[in-house]
């Protein structure tokens, strides 16, 4: 706490970066308005613009490498005007040997070395394996230079334990983990009206089960599978709905998979429809082959709907940190019991404050630059 305390006496000139959009975004300005709200000066570099294609398939690698050697460049001329430097996903095909680094804090959502195995795995298609082959070696690469400049390197952090294992492949041997805050709507709107609104929508009565599954229909979230098990689980409970939300490459194998009449593939859905169906769901449902911290998880936890989540590290993660609000499916083909067991529940996770969670980032800033303490 003492720590702390002498941190938001300072004024520190804040610098936030990141060309990622959605989850990353979020999480980079969530942060950062807390210390601007505690007193410090900040910075954003955000990217923006749609990522690159070719031929149907997104390679947005490329111009996310151009964006951060630019920005990188910048630092090296300018850095000195910085105390504090966040980076988020930092990938380019040169680092500056520059003393910006030292007061950097890079944090890592997920790694291309992940995606690269899932191809290999199959989860991806095999098309993808030379441009994914390709990234991840830059990625390597880009993280042991920065091990070998001559002037200190970064602090690294992750948003999940399991993060730190991908991590050591890349050759950092070290980093302190801080999770992500409390999702909160951003409407001023009554969610349970909403939800009693929302259910009639797909004729779901008020005393029917209701599961939620929201996330991109990409191979890596197997919105297939998730379809197929939903259909399964409501020919085994005569009352259950099954919403699937979300938009993707997969759409339409996910609608054609989607065989019962009551599990409702709705495509994209906004803000303020996206929490009624959290508030209106008894279960959230999640089977990715592959998460770094699953925020759609966490967003359904906050609005006290318990999940039912594939046996993957992330989703081990969040179970073992918020006990009680939920369970693994090792087998998908259980997807009924499991049902059974979540619905009708209502949990409180203690979800740590993005107040809480920006103190944390500046604790493991002060730990790295001793100038701070």
């Amino acid at each position: 706490m003492a720590l702390r305390w002498t941190l938001s006496k300072l004024t520190m000139n804040c610098l936030v970066l990141t060309p990622h959009r959605y989850g990353i975004r979020a999480v980079a300005t969530a942060v950062a308005s807390q210390w601007e709200a505690s007193g410090h000066d900040v910075e954003y570099r955000l990217g923006d613009g749609e990522p690159a294609q070719i031929a149907g398939v997104t390679v947005g690698v490329p111009g996310i490498a151009r964006w951060w050697y630019t920005q990188l460049r910048d630092l090296a001329r300018g850095g000195e005007d910085y105390d504090l430097v966040w980076m988020h996903q930092p990938l380019s095909p040169s680092v500056p040997d520059a003393s910006f680094w030292k007061r950097t804090l890079v944090t890592v959502h997920t790694t291309e070395t992940a995606e690269y195995r899932l191809a290999r795995a199959g989860v991806y298609p095999r098309r993808r394996l030379p441009y994914l082959w390709a990234t991840s070696r830059l990625e390597r690469w880009f993280h042991r230079r920065l091990d070998s400049i001559n002037h200190a390197g970064p602090t690294y952090t992750v948003v999940a334990p399991h993060l730190r294992e991908e991590l050591d492949t890349l050759g950092v041997g070290r980093a302190a983990h801080v999770t992500n805050g409390r999702p909160e709507p951003s409407i001023d709107e009554d969610l349970e009206s909403a939800a009693d609104s929302i259910r009639a929508d797909v004729g779901a009565p008020a005393d029917a089960t209701l599961v939620f599954a929201l996330g991109s229909q990409t191979p890596q979230k197997r919105p297939v599978v998730c379809a197929e098990r939903l259909s399964d689980a409501c020919a085994a409970i005569p009352d259950l709905h099954a919403v699937i939300a979300g938009d993707g490459p997969l759409h339409g194998e996910v609608r054609r998979a989607a065989t019962h009449p009551r599990v409702h593939v709705r495509g994209h859905v906004d803000e303020r429809e996206k929490w009624a169906w959290y508030s209106a769901a008894d279960a959230f449902l999640s089977l990715s082959v592959y998460e770094g911290l699953p925020m759609a998880t966490l967003e359904a936890l906050a609005s006290g709907t318990p999940v039912i989540l594939s046996d993957i590290s992330a989703h081990r993660h969040v179970l073992a940190a918020y006990d009680g609000c939920g369970e693994l499916l090792s087998d998908t083909a259980d997807l009924a019991s499991a049902i059974r067991r979540q619905a009708d529940r209502t949990v409180s996770p203690a979800i740590p404050s993005w107040e809480t969670v920006a103190g944390q980032y500046l604790d493991v800033h002060a730990g790295r630059d001793e100038s701070w303490t």
